[in-house]
């Protein structure tokens, strides 16, 4: 026989037994051998069965787990039944057969079904019977007893659309022989609404169905998940068109996927042709770099937000202030998905901070200018006060002769000439607030610097300075008489005022043309200024360097600002016990 069978007598003494096992046990002689000395874990079944079949009694195949003695483990199968004989002893057929494969994958099978929730079934049309295996039944929330029947099981079905939709796919496929398969509604036994896929395969002989296989399955987690991310997607979807904020999904090479109708209205683009561009095509190309810095950062996994303030170009090249957020979409292995983008336009508050930022550079000018202002009337009136007041104490002395009350009255005269000529221009300088660079005209420096010595002639002669003036005839500057006698009187008092009295003191100054504007050098051989250490802080207010009781550190604050209210600049170039020299630039009446 070509079956693992081992025959045995009435003590259980091998007298027979197939090629196969003696094979595997390496028997060439069993005569006088037990069948449970070779298989000691199965000799208990093999004794029950054995003395049953003896008995007459009708033995069914048993799959027996044995644990072998390097602690694996072996499926037999275990057959054992009655063997017709001449003998006077009965005699005893064991089939055993190494299983192990079958059973594993059987168990495997078995398994992979459990996890997947999948039961098998089958409608039998000749004995008019439906099976269900454990696994539909439990899916259908009955017992493992439970014995269905056709109207039953339809029963199962949500009443409505899966009833009617099971009850037609079953009746098309019997008729038609095709399969069906289909995601429908169960109510089970206690009453709970669960998803399945149900799969039927008809049996057609002589035409005709005599029964339907299939699976049931229940996708019940599965389907929830897949309705509550379909509501979600479309909540998503909903949000988006509805919302008031322009917002996109752009797809990793910058496509848009899809865009809100806000989006289309605020860059003034429909919504194909949207989809048409990429999002570096309407973005402005000085913010492209810190968005691609950004964009980085999330690819390297360091974020998956971020926001910026950024520029976009509408449909009709307007460039729009907006404040963009961009979230990373990513699958649950990390993978970027897409981008959800949301644009915010700022334009009118960018434009409103920016007035607003002009009115106050307005505000601050002007601050500036009466500041200016009221230096000027403050220094050069109380100049010609102090002149008017002395000439006045002179012509009512009556000690005076005729001849020294005809000079003081002559110089009366000439002070409150000055005095008139100091008002006209204030009143310049009133212009130039009011008018800006139209109030400018040309202005000889030469005049001005000689208008300024005649004023310091006597502090001149009383320190011994000396003077030298480099000032070509063709020395006319863009400015005013007002501003520029004060930034010229502030210079050179300066010089005087920090001279080194251990030096013949000198000032040089010079005028000249550098790149089509006029300069002007003043150049001292004084006690000169640290700019290591006050570099950054010559022209701020109350800034002092030499600790002079007299120094308020106004004037050059002043000067500075008067020299730019002229549209000029001002410079210093120092070394400490060797002198500075101040550069005034000015634009030149020719530009």
């Amino acid at each position: 026989l070509s079956i693992p069978y081992i025959l045995i007598d009435s003590q259980d003494t091998i007298i027979g037994l197939s090629s196969f096992w003696q094979e595997q046990l390496n028997l060439n002689s069993y005569q006088n051998k037990s069948v449970h000395d070779f298989f000691p874990n199965l000799s208990e079944a093999i004794t029950v069965k054995a003395n049953l079949s003896r008995n007459g009694a009708a033995c069914e195949t048993e799959i027996l787990n044995v644990i072998s003695d390097d602690g694996s483990s072996i499926f037999y199968s275990l057959k054992v039944s009655l063997f017709p004989s001449d003998l006077s002893e009965s005699l005893v057929l064991l089939i055993i057969e190494d299983v192990t494969d079958s059973q594993i994958e059987r168990e495997l099978i078995q398994r992979s079904q459990d996890v997947a929730k999948i039961g098998a079934w089958r409608l039998d049309f000749i004995n008019d019977t439906i099976y269900w295996s454990a696994m539909t039944k439990k899916i259908h929330g009955v017992p493992k007893d439970y014995q269905p029947d056709l109207e039953n099981a339809i029963l199962f079905y949500k009443e409505g659309w899966s009833r009617d939709a099971i009850s037609m796919m079953v009746s098309e496929s019997i008729s038609s022989g095709l399969p069906y398969e289909s995601e429908l509604i169960i109510v089970t036994a206690s009453g709970e609404e669960k998803w399945v896929r149900v799969i039927g395969e008809p049996e057609i002989v002589d035409g005709k169905c005599v029964r339907v296989t299939g699976i049931f399955q229940d996708i019940n987690t599965h389907k929830q998940t897949e309705i509550g991310l379909e509501r979600s997607e479309q909540s998503i979807k909903d949000a988006l068109e509805n919302s008031m904020i322009g917002m996109a999904i752009v797809a990793k090479d910058g496509s848009f996927l899809t865009v809100n109708k806000s989006l289309c209205q605020l860059l003034d683009y429909t919504a194909s042709s949207m989809e048409k561009l990429r999002f570096f095509n309407i973005a402005y190309e000085d913010d492209i770099e810190k968005i691609d810095t950004l964009q980085q950062e999330i690819e390297n996994g360091h974020r998956d937000t971020y926001q910026v303030g950024a520029r976009f170009y509408s449909s009709n090249g307007d460039l729009l202030d907006t404040v963009m957020t961009a979230t990373c979409i990513r699958t649950i292995s990390g993978e970027i998905l897409h981008y959800f983008i949301q644009i915010v336009d700022i334009s009118n508050q960018v434009n409103t901070e920016r007035k607003l930022g002009e009115l106050l550079s307005v505000t601050k000018g002007q601050n500036e200018s009466l500041m200016n202002f009221a230096y000027i009337v403050s220094h050069n009136l109380r100049s010609h006060a102090s002149n008017l007041t002395l000439l006045s104490e002179l012509v009512l002395n009556k000690e005076l002769n005729e001849e020294e009350q005809l000079i003081a009255l002559s110089n009366l005269s000439v002070a409150a000439a000055g005095l008139d000529e100091t008002i006209g221009y204030l009143n310049e300088v009133v212009q130039i607030n009011v008018e800006g660079n139209n109030a400018l005209k040309p202005i000889s420096l030469k005049r001005i610097v000689e208008r300024v010595l005649v004023e310091l002639r006597p502090s001149i002669v009383q320190y011994n300075i000396q003077v030298n003036l480099e000032i070509p005839k063709m020395d006319k500057a863009m400015g005013n008489v007002a501003y520029l006698e004060s930034i010229v009187l502030n210079l050179l008092s300066n010089a005087i005022k920090y001279r080194r009295i251990d030096l013949n003191t000198t000032i040089a100054i010079k005028v000249y043309r550098e790149h089509d504007r006029i300069c002007m050098d003043v150049i001292d051989n004084g006690l000169g200024i640290d700019l290591s250490k006050y570099g950054n802080k010559i022209f701020g207010m109350y800034k002092t360097f030499h600790g002079n009781p007299d120094a308020k550190g106004i004037g050059l604050f002043i000067s500075k600002h008067q020299v730019e209210a002229l549209g000029g600049r001002i410079y210093v170039k120092s070394e400490v016990g060797k002198g500075s020299c101040f550069t005034v630039v000015l634009s030149n009446p020719n530009e």
